[in-house]
């Protein structure tokens, strides 16, 4: 069981985090060697000219994220992200690397997926990481969201602490898709305001997907994890 806040998801030979642009993905990725990469959207007053997507870095001994490059896909920072680990990238069926990638421009949905292979583990430590979206090579698809209810869904203008004020409600789900063209079918539900806790929404979707967490984020025990399934170990999709 996993002894900190973030959870290191060790995809290793079992799936690939799935990244979609619809998503506004912020994902962080760490090697065995304590280098750790962070992927973000520019908001609308940095990026004026359309979306663009920041890349930047850090040790895990660091405080201070340094900053990489600017893209204008979002595949065009996965790979940068990628590259830089080892870490694989596919984009559908294909593998991209540095040679075969193409910087064409891609339609509003684009989707990479991110590969940690042996070289380390994505984390995850908060909401603003959700969706977390895992495919596994069996062809399952696996999803942690939150998803916001209105009590009694009555709309309102009100600011917090006028009365007739609705603070916003919510539901962490977790959804099971068969395979690239299925729906998405809830298997659990969690409710924002009982018990239930970040790290436990994860935890719960690693042992639904079969994925392991290390059980803290750093190097040490991620390169552990990765060792206890080296065994059965195979790069090839």
């Amino acid at each position: 069981m996993p002894t900190s806040k973030a959870a290191a998801i060790v995809l290793a030979d079992k799936g690939s985090l799935v990244v979609s642009d619809l998503d506004d993905p912020n994902i962080v990725i760490k090697h065995i060697d304590g280098a750790m990469m962070r992927l973000s959207p520019l908001k609308n007053d940095e990026a004026p000219f359309g979306n663009l997507w920041h890349v930047q870095f850090r040790h895990e001994l660091d405080v201070t994220w340094n900053s990489g490059g600017a893209h204008g896909t979002l595949s065009g920072a996965v790979l940068e992200l990628t590259d830089a680990q080892a870490f694989g990238m596919r984009e559908g069926d294909e593998t991209v690397t540095l040679a075969t990638y193409s910087d064409r421009p891609r339609a509003p949905g684009e989707i990479c997926e991110i590969e940690s292979l042996d070289q380390g583990a994505v984390l995850v430590d908060s909401e603003e990481h959700l969706p977390v979206t895992l495919h596994l090579r069996t062809g399952e698809y696996w999803r942690a969201r939150r998803m916001d209810v209105h009590p009694k869904d009555l709309p309102t203008e009100n600011e917090p602490g006028e009365e007739g004020f609705h603070e916003a409600d919510g539901t962490y789900v977790i959804e099971r898709k068969r395979d690239d063209v299925g729906s998405w079918e809830i298997e659990e539900t969690y409710s924002t305001g009982d018990d239930m806790e970040f790290p436990t929404l994860i935890e719960r979707l690693s042992e639904k997907a079969g994925i392991p967490i290390a059980d803290s984020p750093s190097a040490k025990e991620i390169e552990a994890t990765i060792e206890e399934v080296a065994p059965s170990f195979d790069q090839a999709w």
